[in-house]
């Protein structure tokens, strides 16, 4: 492709009006347009603002070299978005065909997809305000469970018992890619017809409980979690369940912001259980200034505060310094693309850190050599490819530190061998071994936001290799499937 920049550029009110989903723009453009991206070869420029929309585009105010540029109206099913920018220095290699086409409509799509996924949480968020049951199943929800509570802590009272807070998650929220919360909210229904119970977040249950003691609660809970697992076999049969995670709270009759609190803070304990053992890095925003990146030393840790569920998901990938080698892997965090656990510039502890050149010693300080773990031969230790003979470890304070691995235990980690990535096949998105149209298909799905897409690897698809995936990458797929097909 002969494109030198690309820039996707969103009208200001995009989103069109939440409360009134058929009032959108269909005709111009606002006096503000939205920077959504803006791309060069080898690199990105600043992106994510406004700019005054008879600017066109912001580089048109700096100097440059002269370029053609084509714009294309960015539009889905009557709705105005935006426009789309593509320069060129040489006007031979202008292609306007059908997969240019495509891809513009990929890219008009997505937004449209986007803005109805913000329309779903707008209305859902509403009628949650309103509402006290979930529309389809009946259960309560936060609200509902909320306002009942402390009538139910005054009745078990009256009865003699004590009253105790049971909040019940799990994890993966998937069996089989079968989203398990409807068959859970068929099993708690059915299981807690004379309780009071509600699903007070998207994966956590809560259920009041009584009992003069609270080891009666403790088995009335394990029992509860047992018939929960035993409900799922009936439906799904012999597969792998879900982890199920619980927290205890004895309740007393109190005031409504005392409940509250009680309830605030179980939730925080339940948290605690599922992912206090789980190495998380410290929570940022990415910033809009090219001058804060690279970010190399965000700090890593098992007991790290105001941490969220996606602080501590990992995706485990090829090692950086040598994609071929089956047994080295890279740690990249899944929320903070392109980020990856490294071993400091001191080499005795671990931080999350963009890879800043390609030189070998840099890469080798972000890939480890996976080994059997030191102290249990089932799981896995990480020995670094930059120091050989020195291990990932836990400290006793919770970082992630770099030690000879005079414990073991500190350098074991609960992960299976087989779990870990051996190798990449470009364009093999789904992660099944080969490159086909399958992973075409998945990669325009999830380029369109569909949410019920995920890559399992999404690095085999970074075609461009800029740490990002995007209609280019795509298009490149396209090209070698072709190329791979003609060569048989």
């Amino acid at each position: 492709s002969g494109v030198e920049w690309l820039d996707v550029c969103l009208c200001s009110d995009w989103k069109g009006d939440m409360d009134n989903p058929d009032d959108f723009r269909q005709y111009g453009y606002p006096d503000e347009m939205y920077m959504l991206l803006s791309k060069r070869k080898g690199y990105n420029e600043k992106a994510f603002y406004n700019f005054r929309t008879a600017d066109i585009l912001p580089v048109l105010n700096t100097p440059h070299d002269p370029r053609l540029i084509v714009l294309t109206s960015l539009h889905c099913s009557g709705q105005i978005f935006g426009y789309l920018s593509m320069a060129y220095s040489d006007t031979r290699t202008i292609s306007l065909d059908e997969h240019f086409v495509s891809w513009s409509d990929a890219v008009a799509n997505g937004v449209k997809s986007l803005q109805k996924v913000l329309y779903e949480q707008h209305y859902r968020s509403q009628l949650e305000k309103l509402s006290e049951t979930d529309p389809v199943t009946g259960i309560y929800n936060r609200r509902g469970f909320m306002i009942r509570i402390a009538d139910r802590i005054s009745k078990c009272t009256n009865e003699g018992n004590n009253s105790y807070l049971l909040l019940i998650t799990y994890y993966p929220d998937k069996i089989n890619s079968i989203d398990l919360k409807v068959a859970i909210d068929s099993i708690m229904t059915s299981l807690c017809v004379k309780r009071l119970f509600g699903r007070i977040s998207e994966d956590i249950y809560a259920v009041v409980l009584a009992s003069k003691e609270k080891e009666g609660i403790i088995n009335i809970s394990e029992n509860l979690i047992a018939a929960i697992e035993s409900g799922l076999r009936d439906r799904f049969g012999d597969v792998r369940l879900p982890e199920f995670v619980t927290e205890i709270t004895a309740l007393e009759p109190m005031d409504d912001s005392e409940i509250e609190k009680a309830v605030y803070e179980t939730v925080q304990a339940l948290h605690d259980n599922q992912y206090g053992n789980m190495l998380g890095h410290t929570p940022f925003v990415n910033s809009i200034f090219d001058n804060d990146y690279p970010y190399t030393d965000v700090r890593l840790g098992f007991k790290l505060n105001n941490t969220a569920q996606h602080d501590k998901d990992w995706v485990i990938v090829p090692g950086v310094s040598d994609v071929e080698e089956a047994s080295y892997v890279s740690i990249e965090s899944e929320n903070k693309t392109g980020l990856f656990v490294t071993v400091d510039g001191k080499g005795d502890s671990a931080v999350l850190s963009q890879i800043t050149t390609l030189a070998e010693s840099d890469l080798k300080r972000a890939t480890f050599r996976t080994i059997e773990g030191l102290s249990d031969r089932t799981k896995v230790s990480f020995e670094c490819v930059s120091s050989p003979g020195k291990y990932l470890t836990s400290s006793a304070s919770g970082d992630m530190v770099i030690t000879d691995g005079s414990d073991p235990a500190a350098c074991t980690f609960d992960i299976k061998l087989e779990e870990i990535i051996p190798s990449v096949i470009k364009g093999d998105v789904n992660a099944d071994h080969t490159f086909n149209i399958a992973d075409v298909v998945i990669m325009q799905k999830w380029l369109l936001a569909d949410p019920d897409t995920k890559l399992k690897n999404w690095r085999a698809g970074d075609l461009c290799e800029d740490n990002r995936l995007d209609g280019f990458d795509l298009c490149l797929m396209r090209s070698k499937l072709i190329s791979d097909h003609e060569k048989y």
